[in-house]
């Protein structure tokens, strides 16, 4: 009976693990790349659940205003420090006609994407722009802690810490090729332990950057030491 449960327990391990999240396609896997252009599009506004959040460690104001800000200073400076980009770009406002398709994220889901229509130059600054970021769907909330068991120790065990969580989808799109470099879901989550703060905030960003941009032909040695897996 135990040796059949373990079995069990090995297998629901595997599925587990095998189930993807994000996809790399065919003719990226293996490639590298460095010193390119990156430009960051945010398809909808983002959905805020926890705006008291916002309004107590970023600023007073419309949290979604607040929020976007705070967003657009930080965020591009993050995926700068987790990739090989030379630079990398984000507006407020997407000027940039996209269309969406269906795409299979695993044996079991299929995600709808989004993506530069064909034949568009995307500049700023009069610098041509080498890849697309798309993030769709962009949510922020606050994740209660999970009760531990009591073991008689100084602390339960078995529990977690509260999280502020970013999740969505996004695409990374190649301008020049005009072909999909990968796409996928995230659901980033950063512990904290008694109360949230700015850097709370920069952490949660900062690791966002991470999820994307983990296995990319883009990412940075550092952030595998930074943020393992």
């Amino acid at each position: 009976m135990l040796r059949n449960s373990l079995s069990f327990l090995c297998l629901f391990f595997f599925i587990s693990c095998t189930t993807q999240s994000i996809v790399i396609t065919p003719d990226y896997k293996d490639k590298t790349f460095s010193d390119l252009y990156l430009y960051v599009v945010l398809t909808d506004q983002p959905v805020i659940e926890n705006g008291d959040d916002v309004y107590d460690d970023l600023g007073h104001g419309n949290p979604d205003e607040v929020y976007m800000s705070f967003f657009i200073h930080n965020f591009p400076k993050k995926v700068k420090y987790a990739t090989t980009f030379k630079n990398v770009y984000l507006d407020k406002t997407c000027n940039i006609q996209l269309e969406e398709r269906r795409e299979s994220l695993n044996d079991h889901e299929r995600i709808t994407i989004k993506f530069p229509a064909p034949n568009q130059f995307i500049t700023v600054s009069d610098t041509l722009i080498d890849f697309t970021l798309l993030i769709q769907e962009l949510k922020i909330h606050r994740k209660a802690a999970e009760s531990g068991i009591w073991t008689g120790g100084p602390t339960p065990t078995g529990g977690s810490s509260p999280k502020l969580v970013h999740s969505g989808k996004f695409t990374i799109w190649d301008n020049s090729a005009g072909q999909l470099v990968s796409y996928g879901k995230f659901e980033s989550e950063e512990s904290f332990l008694f109360a949230m703060g700015q850097g709370t905030w920069e952490s949660g960003v900062a690791r966002l950057a991470k999820d994307i941009f983990y296995g990319s032909p883009f990412a940075s040695p550092r952030i595998k030491s930074r943020y393992p897996r």
